[in-house]
């Protein structure tokens, strides 16, 4: 059974993370200028990682994705980011379900308890 993880990201991981978020947006057949000119939106801002609003996905301690949350108005938490590195996406064919489904599923359930429990402090 493939098992993941979920962890802080780690402020030396914020570049690559952009990177990750880059190659993941790639797969839909984006063209090098079109990336270029997104690379600042999916970038990870240092200060995203030391605020703690910045999720690695791990799998045998390789770093296969990421989210973030965002703080908005009113105590709301929205995602700001979900990335999975290509080959875990199994972008443009069909999937290994179980690798698939199981990473989508850690991050979820990832996601929603960290929204829910900022949202509780926020209240």
């Amino acid at each position: 059974m493939i098992s993941f993880g979920i962890r802080l990201a780690r402020l030396s991981e914020a570049r690559l993370l952009g990177e990750l978020a880059v190659r993941s947006k790639a797969v839909w057949g984006y063209t090098s200028e079109f990336l270029d000119l997104c690379r600042d939106e999916l970038s990870v801002a240092d200060a995203d990682v030391t605020a703690g609003n910045v999720f690695v996905l791990e799998e045998a301690d390789r770093v296969v994705g990421f989210h973030s949350l965002e703080h908005v108005a009113d105590g709301t938490v929205e995602l700001a980011h979900l990335f999975l590195e290509p080959d875990t996406r199994c972008a443009g064919r069909l999937p290994e379900r179980s690798k698939r489904s199981g990473a989508i599923r850690a991050r979820s359930r990832h996601q929603h308890a960290r929204a829910r429990d900022q949202r509780r402090r926020a209240d």
